[in-house]
């Protein structure tokens, strides 16, 4: 986990990501164990250019204390129990080039 020192206060909720496993033959999607997080929220808008060249507009992001990889198929869980669809996902770097924190942008 990363260190966030004087970062902390920055972070005063948890939310939960569960990694995607894969679908069923109903196209059903099934995910891992749950793990919490650290968190902060933003609301703010962004457009978001997909993979496909879509653009999407997503409404929040969520930073979460740590470096761990997600991906946009992954299930996060907010404080009030919503699992919006993540849209995108970066890492701010530190001075020394690592991961600070992640940010999902999510609709």
């Amino acid at each position: 986990m990363t260190d966030i020192g004087e970062w902390a206060d920055l972070f005063p909720l948890t939310v939960t990501v569960q990694g995607f496993v894969g679908r069923d033959s109903y196209g059903t999607p099934s995910y891992g164990s749950p793990n919490s997080y650290a968190a902060r929220i933003v609301y703010k808008l962004r457009d978001i250019r997909r993979p496909d060249g879509q653009v999407v507009t997503s409404r929040s992001s969520v930073w979460l204390a740590t470096s761990d990889s997600f991906g946009v198929d992954d299930l996060v869980t907010l404080p009030d129990g919503s699992t919006p669809l993540i849209l995108d996902i970066g890492g701010p770097t530190d001075e020394t080039g690592l991961i600070h924190h992640v940010k999902i942008w999510m609709a």
